[in-house]
């Protein structure tokens, strides 16, 4: 690469008003000019004759000028250099020559096609075996997969590839099937449970997994001194974890536990060895369909797992490229109180924290970075436009919600029920969602979509969604009404918002600060690393925060770990009163036996909270996967993304199409 920059400079010192006119140089010029000795000087001009980059005519005698010819094309060196680099497998080397000020800009259309054919779907060879391969970017990297620490989609979604659980929820069928264990029995009061497990099963390190292995994850699970779970409470039914023989284990509730698959089957339940190395945080050893073979700053790589017990992947490797460039085309800095928005319409920009705490501003073809699909459709620009006749799409609504969470858990505004309902009315803006635009879709009338609600409302509380703007999954939203709010001149207040970059909430922040402002309300936003969003410090400072909830596909697992768990950002900003309450009505629907009957009881919960602005839902992703038509097996998760298991490609060689390629659609 260095040569191409000394290349670079001497064209740009010395261009020529023709191409490959000859201009008088010396070598002393050279060396000053690439701030290097003579004698290095003429190492580079030898080696760049070598490679056919100039032409050379040196000068007869000390002093006299020599004639230097270019004949290279920088573009196409850059191009080359790039080729290089994807070839070898370096591609954040690649994606890095795009932010050359060397290249034209016919030069970087080239660099940025050359870039795009490396993502997507591959057949190459390794050694005697033909491997199927898909390679996609990332504007992140991955977070922490330890599966009792991860709650955001994309990590939850890695997990799902890596670990298995007991047992598994069908969403097809809406009944649990087999995972590790192959059978479950329980007694008549679901208070003794038994779990017959898969034999021959192995982690990824080769160790076998057996009924110590279950034991040592549930035990991390309910755990309450050392270092605490962040599920302690939502498992804190289980009394205790028995390992009977090597595939046998048995589970005592201190009380009736009905709802114990659903905890069972989330992904907080994985399984993971007894015993976890020191460096478990970054190798992550599962029984999943594929393992963990490389992670670092650069790229997160996954290859199949030959010998899983259920049916092994036809994808034999994945590869996420952590590649930031790609969204940065266009950037520049301003300081938070310098950031000016528009009066009306939908935000232009997208604004995001660099790390010295400025907001940077970026011109993306997408902000909503991790809304949900196949995770290509956000990579506008990097591939050709699909043929409609080669291109099939899915698309739908995300089972989770964007939504604000009001801080109720310390001292201030929001002890007024007034100011919250106002709020509702802003925030639960039909024209909102619709300007903001992207990919951004229904309005959300619960957590979870596609559950019913409680037919018979309670009358302790108000049902209050706009009946004007129903939540489209299935819920009888039309008998709802909004809560009725007092009109009057509230009194003007300063409140702060934490949230955390990307997931589209630099634009929701800065209309959310817009809209405030419109009722007397000053916003001031501030963004906080994902992973601290948890923090005590952090949490008493908030006023607002503004998350994304994913769920899984069971709605009242879903449900139970919004409500019940620690790891809920909803029960922290709870008044302690609140908090005590919904425990104990919580605790009494362990004990009915019907799956429906309990989650009808969640839903009632919710609705109480919700009807007192405890937390404002917002809006719900559209979640769109776009593939070629030979790809097979494309289904979109409850996290949005596609298991990598099921995907496989149909050949289709003899039928005129000459290659096939995923690519993002722009």
């Amino acid at each position: 690469m260095q040569l191409i920059e000394h290349y670079a400079e001497l064209y740009r010192i010395w261009k020529p008003e023709r191409p490959q006119e000859e201009v008088a140089v010396t070598i002393p010029a050279i060396a000053a000019s690439l701030h290097c000795t003579e004698r290095n000087a003429k190492l580079i001009i030898k080696a760049m004759l070598g490679s056919g980059w100039i032409g050379w005519q040196p000068g007869n005698g000390r002093g006299h000028s020599s004639r230097l010819c270019f004949l290279a094309d920088i573009d196409r060196l850059l191009l080359e250099q790039a080729e290089v680099l994807i070839g070898s497998g370096n591609m954040q080397g690649a994606v890095k020559l795009l932010q050359s000020p060397l290249l034209t800009d016919h030069g970087q259309e080239r660099l940025r096609h050359a870039i795009s054919r490396a993502f997507g779907f591959h057949t190459h060879k390794e050694d005697t075996e033909h491997l199927q391969l898909l390679r996609f970017p990332s504007y992140r990297k991955p977070g922490m997969l330890d599966p009792i620490y991860a709650t955001r989609r994309t990590e939850l979604h890695l997990i799902r590839q890596l670990f298995d659980s007991l047992v598994v929820y069908d969403s097809d069928t809406c009944a649990f099937v087999p995972g590790l264990a192959h059978h479950w029995e329980t007694d008549i009061e679901a208070r003794r449970w038994k779990f017959y497990l898969q034999k021959q099963v192995r982690f990824h390190s080769g160790a076998t997994c057996t009924a110590e292995d279950v034991k040592a994850s549930l035990d991390r699970l309910i755990r309450m001194n050392d270092s605490p779970s962040p599920y302690s409470l939502l498992f804190a039914p289980i009394q205790e974890v028995s390992a009977i023989h090597e595939y046998l284990i048995e589970i005592h509730c201190k009380q009736s536990c009905q709802q114990l698959l659903s905890l069972l089957a989330s992904t907080a339940a994985s399984i993971v060895p007894r015993q976890l190395e020191t460096d478990w945080p970054f190798r992550m050893d599962g029984t999943g369909p594929f393992k963990l073979m490389r992670r670092d700053d650069s790229v997160l790589v996954l290859d199949a797992n030959p010998d899983y017990f259920m049916r092994p992947s036809q994808l034999d490797r994945v590869e996420m490229w952590c590649l930031p460039e790609m969204y940065e085309e266009r950037e520049g800095t301003l300081r938070a109180e310098q950031l000016t928005l528009p009066e009306e319409g939908p935000m232009p920009k997208e604004y995001s924290p660099t790390h010295d705490g400025r907001l940077r501003l970026q011109a993306l073809q997408e902000d909503e970075l991790e809304s949900g699909g196949m995770n290509f459709r956000h990579y506008g620009g990097i591939g050709p436009e699909p043929s409609e006749n080669h291109w099939a799409t899915l698309e739908r609504h995300d089972l989770g919600c964007k939504y604000v969470l009001l801080n109720r858990a310390i001292p201030g505004p929001f002890q007024q029920q007034e100011l919250r309902h106002r709020l509702f009315e802003v925030i639960r803006d039909r024209a909102a969602v619709d300007g903001l635009g992207g990919n951004r879709g229904e309005l959300a009338g619960t957590f979870v979509r596609k559950v019913e609600w409680p037919r018979k409302p309670s009358s302790s509380y108000a049902p209050f969604i706009n009946s004007s703007s129903p939540d489209t999954s299935g819920s009888q939203s039309g008998d709802c009404e909004k809560p009725k709010v007092e009109q009057g001149q509230l009194p003007s207040c300063r409140l702060k918002l934490v949230t955390y970059a990307g997931a589209g909430n630099e634009r929701d922040a800065a209309w959310l600060t817009r809209a405030m402002l419109a009722i007397g309300i000053s916003l001031e936003v501030r963004f906080v690393p994902y992973e601290e969003l948890a923090c005590p410090s952090v949490l008493t400072e908030a006023d607002l925060l503004l998350l994304e909830q994913p769920v899984d596909a069971d709605a009242e697992g879903a449900m139970w770990a919004i409500l019940g768990s620690d790891q809920s950002p909803l029960r922290r900003c709870l008044p302690e009163g609140a908090l005590q309450r919904l425990d104990s009505r919580m605790a009494v629907l362990q004990a009915l036996p019907s799956s429906q009957e309990r989650l009808q009881q969640l839903l009632q919960l919710e609705q109480e909270l919700l009807a007192d602005c405890s937390v404002i839902l917002w809006y719900r992703w559209r979640q769109t996967a776009s593939f070629p038509a030979e790809l097979q097996g494309v289904k979109i998760s409850a996290f949005g993304w596609v298991d990598y298991k099921d995907l496989w490609f149909r050949d289709r060689s003899g039928e005129g199409y000459d290659s096939f390629r995923l690519f993002p659609t722009p």
